[in-house]
C-alpha cells in the first residue's frame, strides 16, 4: 500500500509539473465507453467524475514519462 501511495504522489507531481490538463469531453468520453447503460448512468455524476478525472490525469502523466 505504501508503494502504491508513493507512486500516486509521484505521478501527481509529474502531472502538476507537466501541466497535464483533462477536459470535460475526455471525462465524458471515458464515461460513454462504459459497457452498459447502468454503468454509464452511475458514472455520470460529479462524485464519479472526480476519480475518472484522476485516472485520466495519471494516464497522461504516464504517457509523458513513456515518451522520455
Amino acid at each position: 500500500a505504501e508503494e502504491s501511495l508513493k507512486l500516486e504522489l509521484i505521478l501527481s507531481a509529474i502531472a502538476d509539473k507537466e501541466n497535464v490538463q483533462i477536459s470535460d469531453s475526455e471525462v465524458q468520453k471515458m464515461i460513454d465507453a462504459a459497457p452498459d447503460e447502468k454503468t454509464r448512468k452511475a458514472n455520470n455524476v460529479l462524485q464519479q467524475a472526480v476519480p475518472i478525472f484522476a485516472k485520466l490525469r495519471k494516464r497522461k502523466a504516464i504517457d509523458k514519462l513513456s515518451k522520455l
